[in-house]
């Protein structure tokens, strides 16, 4: 049993990985990630929080092409999907129970917050950010290129997401945690996976075409069926 639980989850990480690529082909492998987050924007001349339509599993990613890390939230609200792309433009911060980003190059820079239900998810994610930003530093510096440039802003507007009062939200900071960036796990467990009817369908379609579950599913239900008959043969 547990050796088809092992298989199980490799699928279900492929599938992932599979789904991320319809979006973005160029991705190779998924860091880490979250079940689910909601996010808010903070516009121009607004006094408050506003929560976008954009909710859903988050997944923090590898590329083969630069910028090399990305993130994505597939949005459960509309087809329209969430893509970041993260350089040294990209700035963060964290600050419970959200991260708040904004891409200070971007047309208009505008701070966006997720918010994340499980503290340990964010703090997962929050710490992957703080080794990327580092790895793309130590990059850029050991190529010449200064590195630091637009790498160190504050998002200052406005206030917590979904919150009242006038309290700014606080300067980016970059405190980089020394810790592997690369998971060949995929980042994801089964029980951090909230699949949708249909994706659960097609992961099940595509575990019967493999003949390897199959032999094993086959295998122990031949293995239960002996068994039970032996049992029933020495307590007659």
């Amino acid at each position: 049993m547990a050796q088809l639980l092992q298989l199980n989850t490799g699928t279900l990480q492929n599938s992932q990985l599979s789904a991320l690529q319809k979006v973005d082909p160029a991705i190779v492998a998924i860091l880490t990630g979250s079940p689910h987050v909601a996010v808010y924007i903070f516009p121009q001349g607004a006094k408050q929080w506003e929560r976008k339509n954009i909710e859903g599993p988050l997944y923090l990613v590898r590329r083969s092409t630069l910028p090399q890390f990305s993130f994505i939230i597939l949005n459960r609200k509309e087809n329209s999907h969430m893509v970041e792309m993260i350089d040294l433009n990209f700035e963060f911060q964290n600050q419970e129970p959200y991260i708040i980003f904004r891409n200070s190059k971007a047309p208009v820079p505008m701070p966006h917050g997720m918010w994340f239900k499980s503290t340990e998810d964010r703090e997962r994610v929050w710490q992957h950010f703080q080794t990327i930003k580092d790895t793309l530093k130590r990059r850029a510096r050991g190529g010449g290129g200064g590195g630091d440039s637009g790498s160190g802003g504050n998002v200052r507007q406005g206030q917590r997401p979904g919150g009242g009062g006038n309290q700014a939200v606080a300067p980016v900071t970059n405190q980089m945690q020394q810790m592997r960036v690369e998971d060949p796990a995929g980042g994801l467990t089964a029980d951090q996976v909230e699949l949708s009817k249909s994706q659960l369908q097609k992961i099940l379609i595509g575990m019967m075409s493999n003949d390897k579950f199959v032999d094993q599913l086959h295998s122990l239900y031949v293995s239960a069926l002996r068994k039970r008959r032996a049992t029933k043969q020495g307590g007659q």
